[in-house]
């Protein structure tokens, strides 16, 4: 090995070996110096008191400190920032769990003929025994509504509606859904039209009325023609009754108007005679409670005659009096 060799070789061993020895000496320090830090930073942390715990580590004399939120954080950073030795700090808040949101319930009662069959979700069997009892006179109760992970979000209105629901409904529908009620199908009359969407927005949801109204005229067409005896504004026992369910029908239609039509074989005195029946008509639906200013009276003669005339029979049907309807509300 020549001496330029030999002198290199000995240069690098001496090298080598003051970097181990400064290794040595700075290691140990280093660490001692962390561990100081982070000692005295955790004792002032505690100390301040009213902090929830607060993570502290420190890589030479900067510091990390891991807190719930930012309000702890920058506490602890003006904190630990004043220590003796520290020359930096920086603050980690891990981010907010997302809170478990859970759907909102869903309930659908369908009536049907005095028959009604639930379906849906609702959060437990308590919150299911108010909807079943506000049910109870139906013939038949068909209830599939299951427990499940949802809220309770609109259900503590819903056993008022079911409360009002009409026994002998043909085809009605109630349907909560995503906080929104839905009222489909067809009311029976004005009045059962008004308590089931006056009980659907005392719920307090958001309501979608689809409902349809059966027509007064509709039903009016179902009561017995109002005949009278030739010459005659009498109305017969028979008639009288005919005309207390027509008041019935009034009453379940509070807003409708109605024009009472009276008519005249084609042997009869014709204007004067209708509008007696007419009259007579008005005067017995007043009777029974319907107000005056709704109705109003005129006789047509024999200008609209439902049958022949060439018959007993159709003559019969032609002295008559007629319940139009010329105004009502509904949706």
């Amino acid at each position: 090995m020549t001496t330029r060799r030999r002198l290199l070789f000995v240069w690098l061993v001496s090298v080598i070996g003051m970097v181990a020895v400064v290794a040595l000496q700075v290691g140990p320090n280093r660490h001692r110096m962390e561990d100081d830090l982070t000692r005295r930073s955790a004792q002032a942390l505690a100390e301040a008191g009213g902090l929830p715990p607060v993570e502290v580590a420190f890589t030479g004399r900067d510091g990390v400190l891991r807190a719930g939120d930012e309000a702890a954080a920058s506490r602890a950073r003006e904190i630990v920032s004043g220590l003796e030795g520290v020359r930096t700090v920086r603050t980690v808040v891990p981010p907010a769990a997302e809170p478990v949101r859970l759907p909102a319930p869903s309930l659908r009662v369908t009536v049907a003929a005095g028959r009604v069959a639930l379906t849906g979700t609702v959060p437990s069997a308590t919150d299911r025994g108010p909807i079943r009892d506000a049910l109870d006179g139906f013939a038949a109760v068909d209830d599939r509504v299951s427990a499940g992970d949802v809220t309770g979000d609109g259900l503590a209105g819903l056993p008022g509606l079911l409360g009002v629901l009409p026994r002998e409904a043909a085809a009605l529908t109630v349907d909560l859904r995503d906080g929104v009620l839905t009222l489909a199908g067809t009311a029976g009359s004005e009045v059962e039209w008004v308590a089931l969407t006056t009980a659907a927005r005392d719920t307090g949801l958001t309501v979608v009325d689809r409902l349809e109204v059966v027509g007064l005229g509709e039903q009016l067409a179902d009561v017995p023609p109002l005949l009278f005896p030739e010459g005659s504004a009498w109305l017969s026992p028979q008639a009288q009754r005919n005309l207390w369910r027509a008041a019935g029908l009034l009453n379940a239609y509070p807003s409708a108007t109605v024009r009472i039509e009276g008519h005249t074989d084609a042997f009869e005195a014709g204007d004067p005679l209708s509008a007696e029946r007419a009259a007579a008509v008005r005067d017995v639906l007043v009777s029974f409670g319907i107000d005056g200013d709704r109705l109003t009276a005129s006789g047509l003669g024999h200008d609209r005659p439902d049958r022949p005339d060439d018959t007993d029979d159709g003559r019969a049907y032609n002295r008559r009096a007629v319940l139009a309807v010329t105004g009502e509300t509904g949706p």
